[in-house]
């Protein structure tokens, strides 16, 4: 059930800006395309440092309370003597 929901989010993040540009383009033409990827791309680089957090928070509490395994100790172990 999980895989169709990411299955279908990513079939809709890839169909949602090819029917925005199109609506766009019908509407207001190239100069309003070209203003809307300008304020994207700005929208995009704000975006980064939190979408970038919120990945490693998530990455670090599937590698620490995940699945045990003998690498995930070394790990462990490696981590907590890096902090002496």
């Amino acid at each position: 059930m999980l895989y169709q929901i990411k299955a279908t989010r990513r079939v809709c993040n890839i169909l949602r800006p090819i029917a925005i540009n199109y609506m766009i383009i019908l509407i207001g033409g190239i100069i309003a395309m070209s203003a809307y990827s300008v304020q994207k791309s700005a929208g995009d680089f704000l975006e980064l440092p939190g979408t970038c957090n919120g990945d490693v928070i998530v990455l670090l509490c599937g590698i620490f309370w995940g699945e045990e395994t003998e690498k995930l100790e070394e790990m462990k172990r490696s981590v907590k003597s890096n902090k002496k």
